[in-house]
C-alpha cells in the first residue's frame, strides 16, 4: 500500500475539514469531497483545481437555488414527473453556461453541485440557507486543500514539515 505525500496531504485536509466543521456544527461531507478533489501534487496545480471547483460551485449553486425557488413557486413536488424532467433537462443550461464563460472543465463540478442541491435539498426550510451552506462547505474544502498544498510542498522543494 502506498502512503505518499499526496495521500498524506489528503488525510490532513480531511482531518482539517472535520475540525472546521465541528466548530460550524454541520456535516463535513461536501468540504471533504472538495478537499479530496482539489488535492494535487503541487501547490500551483492545487490552486488551479481549487479555482475551477469554486467557479463550478458558484454556477451549480446558483442554478440549484433558482430551480428550488421555481419548484416552490409552482408547487412542483420531489420525484414527480415534472420534477424529474426539469432536473434532468437542467444539465444542458448548466453545461452551456460553463462553456459560455470559457470554463468547460468546470461543467462537471457545476452539475455535481446542482444535483446535490436539488436532489439533496428535499425538505429544507430555507433553500437560500441550505444552498449557502452547501456552497460554503465546498469553499472550505477548497481553501483547506490549497493551504495544505501550499504548506506541504512537493518533496523536492524545501519545507520544514517534510524531511
Amino acid at each position: 500500500m502506498k502512503f505518499g505525500l499526496r495521500i498524506q496531504k489528503t488525510i490532513l485536509a480531511i482531518f482539517l475539514c472535520f475540525m472546521i466543521d465541528i466548530f460550524r456544527e454541520g456535516m463535513p461531507f461536501y468540504s471533504i469531497i472538495a478537499a479530496t478533489l482539489c488535492m494535487q501534487k503541487d501547490p500551483k496545480m492545487g490552486f488551479e483545481q481549487g479555482l475551477r471547483r469554486a467557479a463550478g460551485t458558484l454556477v451549480g449553486g446558483a442554478f440549484g437555488l433558482l430551480t428550488i425557488w421555481v419548484f416552490q413557486a409552482l408547487s412542483i413536488e420531489y420525484k414527480t414527473l415534472p420534477y424529474v424532467i426539469i432536473v434532468a433537462l437542467m444539465a444542458a443550461p448548466i453545461i452551456n453556461v460553463n462553456l459560455l464563460i470559457g470554463l468547460p472543465e468546470t461543467a462537471g463540478f457545476s452539475c455535481v453541485v446542482y444535483y446535490s442541491v436539488v436532489v439533496g435539498h428535499i425538505m429544507d426550510v430555507s433553500p437560500l440557507l441550505f444552498v449557502a451552506n452547501r456552497m460554503l462547505d465546498t469553499l472550505i474544502g477548497i481553501a483547506v486543500a490549497i493551504v495544505v498544498n501550499k504548506v506541504i510542498p512537493k518533496r523536492d522543494e524545501e519545507s520544514p514539515l517534510v524531511t
